[in-house]
């Protein structure tokens, strides 16, 4: 017995580096603090680098500056923080500098105040910094903050986290002229100067393989996002009062190696110019399209989705669009596998028609108000479903009883603001344990 006993203490300790390696690079955040505690060895394999290359510290809003700092301690070789709540963000970055020994990515939400002082300290000691997702329009002296930014050589991903901020001028001149490396440019929700973001663009038109902005550009600035040959994912969104015609628009045919296009807000005319995007086999590299439209019509979704036979994912978002006539060919899609019709009016006879994608997994119907109960009677007709958001929606869960026995691969429900009574919940859970249902409290089911 006292050999058995000893030999496996000794399991672990008999194992090779790279086994132990493998084990840790499974292991979550607070695991991983824990394993680093067992004795000497086991607390530097659990700080290799490929071990953490994936993990993201976000605290939660309960947790102390104090408590946040203690555990930085704990992860020097920790890569990435993310802050979504507004906190002494002096004090973290303080701490990162002290006791992390490579760190790669910043992500602060609008909130926070980054200021000049904190965000030097951060790139001296940092200055290979990849990725930075940071508010800094709103302040000051947002001109000496990019120049900052413009100084990283090996950044590759950089988003503006500032809410509506009133952007000066040239603030996009510095990170143009420099950043080597940058592929991801995401401007946010601020209006930048139209001339500067032509001005980047021109600059980076070979080198940037995403590019996202959300404020009104000219017909000049898009010509300049089509000659970015290399551009593979594009989120534009107009706000309606841009002055981009339909002829404009199909610039964007020229994108050859677009794999993700998201069009939000685009006027009438514009919305008119997506179909022909997509004809003659134009763009057939996208798989991941989302509209955000308010002004499209039925015919002209139903031909998007003609055009689109290689699409993988598909979002539409159109309170006006009857889904009956848009997706009665949404079939066409073969290999669909995410479909949100988020804030839409879903009807039994549309997701009838979906039930025709034989590789569906997610589908989305968060917000959906108008939708009747009803519709989940043809929502268990997806037998390949894991995943299914009702949050902010009418469903009251009268039909949950099917999902069962024929949603068996059904891994997840995502159910924020409900009207669904614990009952319903309870009920279900019995049925199917291993269910993943989140938005609820934990107490109540």
């Amino acid at each position: 017995m006292n050999v058995i006993q000893k030999a496996n203490e000794n399991y672990f300790d008999a194992l090779p580096d790279e086994i132990l390696i493998k084990i840790f690079s499974f292991l979550d955040l607070d695991d991983l603090i824990s394993v680093s505690h067992v004795d000497s060895r086991w607390k530097d394999l659990s700080q290799v680098n490929s071990v953490w290359k994936d993990i993201i510290y976000q605290p939660k809003p309960s947790i102390t500056d104090t408590e946040k700092i203690s555990k930085i301690q704990d992860m020097p070789a920790l890569k990435a923080y993310s802050a979504m709540y507004t906190e002494n963000i002096s004090l973290i970055i303080d701490a990162i500098c002290e006791y992390c020994r490579d760190f790669k990515h910043l992500c602060l939400s609008g909130g926070h105040n980054l200021t000049y002082p904190i965000l030097e300290k951060l790139l001296s000691v940092f200055p290979n910094i990849e990725k930075l997702d940071i508010p800094v329009l709103k302040q000051k002296d947002s001109l000496q903050l990019v120049e900052l930014i413009g100084k990283l050589q090996k950044l590759t991903y950089l988003r503006f986290s500032d809410r509506y901020a009133r952007v000066e001028q040239d603030v996009l001149k510095p990170i143009a002229d420099g950043c080597p490396l940058l592929l991801h440019m995401i401007l946010g929700d601020s209006s930048f100067n139209d001339k500067d973001i032509q001005y980047f663009l021109v600059k980076k038109q070979k080198q940037i393989v995403s590019f996202e902005v959300c404020c009104p550009i000219s017909a000049l600035t898009l010509r300049c996002i089509s000659e970015c040959c290399n551009l593979e994912k594009l989120n534009f969104e107009t706000k309606r009062f841009s002055d981009v015609s339909y002829d404009e628009m199909l610039l964007l045919k020229k994108l050859k190696r677009l794999k993700t296009l998201e069009l939000c807000n685009l006027k009438s005319e514009q919305a008119k110019a997506v179909p022909s995007l997509f004809a003659e086999n134009n763009l057939s590299n996208v798989v991941d399209l989302k509209l955000y439209l308010t002004c499209i019509e039925e015919n002209e979704v139903n031909q998007v989705i003609l055009n689109c036979p290689q699409l993988t994912s598909f979002a539409l978002t159109s309170i006006h669009v009857n889904l009956d006539i848009a997706l009665k060919n949404i079939g066409n899609c073969k290999n669909l596998t995410s479909l949100s019709l988020s804030g839409s009016h879903v009807t039994r006879k549309c997701i009838d028609y979906v039930a025709s994608c034989p590789k569906l997994e997610t589908l989305d119907l968060s917000c959906c108000l108008q939708t009747k109960d009803n519709v989940m009677l043809s929502v268990v007709k997806l037998k390949q479903l894991r995943r299914i958001v009702i949050s902010y929606s009418s469903f009251l869960g009268k039909h949950f009883d099917l999902i069962p026995t024929h949603l068996i691969h059904l891994k997840e429900i995502i159910a924020y603001e409900t009207a669904i009574k614990v009952s319903i919940w309870n009920r279900l859970l019995d049925k199917v344990p291993n269910l993943k249902i989140i938005g609820r409290d934990p107490e109540e089911l």
